[in-house]
């Protein structure tokens, strides 16, 4: 999940019977037998916006010593020191003291799943934010200037792919995950072009040589982003042309390096898929099952709100609710159980942002946070879609967390999760 920051750098109901009974096995011992058991970790990250000291997402303790088998920690939010890793110097100690405080944390609730960003930013086609100290604090991130950056033949692309692949070391090395992914959604980065595709492909495969050699055990890939694998983005923009796309899109992870497929999948934002029950079966293993790998669910959600812009007025651009959030959910395990995944993300412990901000326009309910979102329109400039267009990119993930902002679980998805959890974990 990224969000690009311009200053700064997305139905009550019951738990289902079958959901009982696994639940009443597992209390019961189901009498002299074991009892039944699931073969997928649950994961997700503490990530929230926070406006003190100054605006900034974060990666926060929220819930997850309550809620989770492992902890996701998905560093896009605070920067790659380039530098020292370029120059072969220790990184800065602010950043270092932030990963470490992250690793402790992450430590002291279960296993890891440690999540690296190659490329970020609008479609992914720069390389990973730069690490910012200033006034000695870590301050927000700061974005690369070249568009699809190709390795090979940018002048420093020697020692930008050294420094890559120490940083992905350090980080292996830091926080022991089991599972780490070595670079998050680089598949979008396919929309820079053959050449620069290819070269990105041998600095992922570097990078995952060297997660394999820093952590005994670890298991290392990188994440694909399949909304857009299936045929489902900005270049394949008819359904007789999906196939087609995907068949291409596929052909070119040939020699992408993994010892699982990680997918990551976000459909509630693409408009023909904004209905759950619009979303093609076998979604989340067809990839995988295509090379006969086994899947990992790097990152999905599903919006618990509407979301609600202002332009023209104040426009609905995502009709959403906890009803969709759920049957997203239902659709995730049903998977996750009769394909036997190993594990299952959502990415969100607590909402990016409050309730109230995803749908009250125009904003009033907080001054504070009216203000930072106001402030937020108006850097990107005067003209309302582009101010329209920033407040969508905030709030795309505003609002997928098991909880609330506050903490405050929502009852009917927690409930589900929490009777999955209640299932012993064969992985342990």
């Amino acid at each position: 999940m990224s969000i690009a920051l311009p200053s700064i750098a997305r139905r009550m109901s019951v738990v289902p019977r079958r959901w009982l009974a696994f639940l009443a096995c597992a209390v019961a011992a189901c009498g002299s037998k074991p009892g039944p058991s699931r073969p997928y970790a649950l994961a997700s990250a503490g990530a929230q916006l926070q406006l003190q000291p100054q605006p900034a997402i974060k990666l926060v303790p929220a819930d997850l010593a309550s809620d989770v088998d492992v902890v996701l920690v998905h560093q896009e939010f605070y920067g790659l020191p380039w530098e020292s890793f370029e120059a072969g110097t220790a990184p800065p100690a602010e950043w270092v003291a932030a990963m470490d405080d992250l690793a402790a944390r992450a430590r002291t609730v279960g296993p890891v799943f440690l999540s690296l960003q190659l490329v970020t930013g609008p479609g992914r086609r720069f390389l990973a934010d730069r690490a910012v100290v200033a006034n000695g604090a870590l301050a927000n991130p700061a974005g690369m200037a070249t568009e699809c950056y190709d390795f090979s033949t940018a002048s420093d692309a020697a020692s930008k792919r050294a420094a890559y692949v120490a940083y992905v070391d350090w980080m292996v090395r830091r926080f022991q995950p089991r599972w780490v992914n070595v670079a998050i959604e680089m598949n979008l980065f396919m929309s820079c072009g053959d050449g620069p595709w290819n070269a990105l492909v041998d600095v992922e495969r570097a990078a995952y040589a060297a997660a394999k050699a820093a952590a005994s055990g670890v298991l290392a890939f990188p994440s694909i982003q399949i909304d857009v694998l299936y045929g489902w983005g900005p270049d394949c923009l008819t359904p007789a042309n999906r196939d087609a796309c995907f068949d291409a899109s596929y052909a070119r992870l040939a020699n992408v390096a993994r010892d699982r497929f990680a997918i990551s999948s976000l459909p509630h934002l693409v408009p023909a898929l904004a209905d759950p029950a619009a979303v093609p079966g076998g979604w989340f293993t067809r990839a995988g099952d295509r090379g006969g790998e086994r899947t990992v669910v790097a990152e999905t959600g599903w919006l618990g709100t509407p979301m609600v812009v202002a332009f023209n007025g104040c426009t609905t651009a995502i009709t959403s609710g906890e009803d969709a959030q759920l049957a997203w959910f239902d659709r995730l395990m049903d998977e996750a159980r009769s394909h036997a995944l190993e594990l299952v993300t959502w990415v969100s412990n607590r909402d990016l942002l409050p309730t109230a901000m995803m749908s009250d326009c125009p904003c009033g309910f907080d001054p504070v946070w009216c203000s930072f979102l106001a402030d937020f329109r108006q850097s990107v400039g005067t003209d309302p879609l582009s101010q329209a267009n920033a407040e969508f990119g905030i709030k795309q993930f505003g609002s997928m967390g098991l909880r609330r902002y506050d903490g405050t679980p929502r009852t009917a998805l927690y409930a589900r999760w929490q009777a999955a959890r209640a299932l012993p974990w064969a992985g342990r």
